[in-house]
């Protein structure tokens, strides 16, 4: 729940502290994985309930307590047991909550309230079906006691805010248009505000907005941040004031505090880059990114972003570096500084590389047309997709066709591992803690795109990279192509996902690099040496495989 559905908690208090909605939950069901976790000085044997796609998941209830003790009044979630409890919600006043559930495959939501009379009453304020799956997000308010409510949904394809009344039915849409609302920011219920970020401006961008919603005024969305790039806002409780983060991919964050039409009041840290600041004796090398689109192949345009290399000579042709990514909810190519992934880019354009990053189709803020691609069929059209970049880039002149590498983390190690296999003229590939085989990883998060295993055999097979290595004619033309690099304690991405891969390589006699770390979880981050010594390795084979600077 904390990680795949964003629900981060399990009790909920009511408003005026009166009470508290809590979850009890038994795990019972759920398959014991034994797995060991191997460390400098141990091996740890770990008995862990991992719910695998395609097996049982773990039973939640929903109760109610006042805040002195007593009994727990349990909510009826109706007859259907394998579901999801998604989100929990207190309306104002505290006499009535809401919850969320949603069905196993992910097709359906249901918002219902109950009532917190003598008896627990509820009602169905409103379900959603998909043909595919219903993204969760945390945009539900409640604007008054009564029970009226903002919803936020892709119903329309992208994600916007509806209006409904306290019977749940939809009054009007608030807000439409070829762009995403990331995030609700606050409401203002007293002058009829709602704040939001978005992407309407720029597709790699993220802006604030206010929109009014009074019927009678039912103006477009005003961007009330400025500047462009990306920014983060937190609003006081009671509206008004805001904190504005803002970055872009050539200037660290800032910090402004900003008035209810975004008039900057003051400067809380401006993080200038002076000649005290951390980054000043890397800002001379810093590198501009480009960006760019192309053309997938069903006519959706796919961003991109390219760093060239430092003292960038358009008659030479230079080693490229893909880093990818390519799963769902994420955005690679976007207009902000990233501390981690935007910095190493540098650092490897410092290097002699170019560097680029493709969202392909299945990646996140661009509407469901874009994402949907994906359902039930993971490694296709991300493939095709980044298969394509490396096609155009093949085409440009300063570009060494021969000399093009990849790399990338957790989906992005799975993406990896695909273009390994399937893309011939693939010069190396550096895959981290990657996925194998879909069905060794967890139910929420597989089962949402691929549906259950016993539903969709064909989808899962041809999702599994070892499908892929078997039918190769000649399997062995793979080898001194891949570096493999796994946490030998991952309890996300399991390391059987790895050990599986390495056995069917060994099987197929492929060469291949392995790195594996004692003690290292997903993100390899279990100390800065760890951390450290992991993004060298990228580094370094990258370098080894494709020569910069020749």
């Amino acid at each position: 729940a904390q990680e795949e559905m964003d629900r981060d908690t399990g009790y909920w208090w009511s408003p005026d502290e009166s009470q508290i909605a809590l979850t009890r939950v038994d795990d019972s069901p759920v398959e014991v994985v034994r797995r060991f976790e191997i460390y400098a000085d141990r091996t740890d044997v770990v008995d862990q309930r991992y719910p695998a796609a395609g097996k049982a998941n773990a039973k939640v209830e929903l109760g109610v307590i006042a805040r002195d003790g007593g009994e727990i009044r349990w909510v009826d979630m109706g007859s259907e047991a394998d579901i999801y409890l998604t989100r929990v919600n207190w309306l104002p006043g505290s006499n009535a909550l809401s919850y969320q559930r949603q069905t196993r495959d992910q097709r359906r939501l249901d918002l219902v309230r109950v009532d917190l009379g003598k008896e627990l009453t509820q009602r169905v304020l409103l379900s959603e079906t998909r043909e595919t799956f219903i993204n969760l997000n945390h945009g539900l308010r409640f604007l008054n006691r009564a029970g009226r409510f903002l919803w936020l949904s892709e119903r329309g394809g992208y994600a916007h805010l509806y209006l409904h009344g306290a019977d749940g039915r939809q009054i009007r849409q608030v807000t439409d248009g070829l762009w995403q609302i990331d995030e609700v920011l606050s409401v203002d219920s007293k002058r009829g505000r709602v704040y939001f970020a978005a992407n309407a401006n720029d597709l790699l961008g993220r802006d604030i907005y206010v929109q009014s919603l009074d019927p009678l005024h039912p103006d477009q969305p005003r961007k009330i941040s400025s500047g462009g790039g990306w920014h983060e806002a937190v609003f006081a409780d009671r509206g008004g004031m805001w904190l504005d983060t803002f970055s872009d991919d050539n200037h660290p964050p800032q910090v402004r505090l900003c008035d209810a039409r975004g008039n900057e009041k003051a400067i809380i840290a401006a993080n200038t880059v002076d000649a005290d600041h951390p980054y000043a004796p890397y800002l001379s090398a810093h590198l501009p990114s480009e960006f760019g689109t192309l053309e997938a192949a069903d006519g959706q345009a796919l961003l991109y972003q390219m760093i060239k290399p430092t003292d960038f000579d358009p008659k030479k042709r230079y080693p490229v570096v893909v880093r990818t990514y390519g799963g769902p909810h994420a955005q690679v190519v976007q207009k902000r500084w990233d501390t981690r992934w935007g910095l190493f880019d540098q650092f490897l354009a410092q290097q002699g590389f170019i560097v680029f990053s493709l969202d392909n189709r299945g990646s996140a803020r661009r509407g469901t047309a874009f994402e949907n691609p994906i359902y039930r069929a993971m490694g296709g059209v991300e493939v095709v997709d980044q298969q394509l970049g490396m096609e155009w880039l093949a085409t440009l002149p300063f570009v060494d066709p021969e000399r093009i590498g990849v790399h990338g983390w957790s989906y992005g190690g799975y993406m990896s591992l695909h273009l390994w296999a399937r893309t011939p003229t693939l010069a190396a590939a550096v895959a981290v803690a990657p996925v194998t085989d879909w069905q060794l990883y967890d139910t929420f998060y597989t089962e949402r795109y691929m549906d259950h295993p016993e539903a969709n055999p064909p989808g899962y097979r041809y999702s599994n990279v070892l499908t892929w290595l078997d039918r190769l004619e000649d399997p062995k033309s793979l080898s001194g192509r891949l570096y493999l690099i796994h946490g030998m304690a991952d309890d996300n991405v399991l390391f059987t996902h790895s050990t599986a891969l390495i056995s069917k390589a060994v099987e197929l006699g492929i060469q291949f690099d392995l790195m594996t770390y004692p003690g290292g979880k997903h993100g390899l981050n279990a100390s800065p040496a760890m951390s450290r010594h992991a993004f060298g390795e990228i580094a370094r084979y990258l370098t080894e495989k494709l020569k910069p600077g020749q």
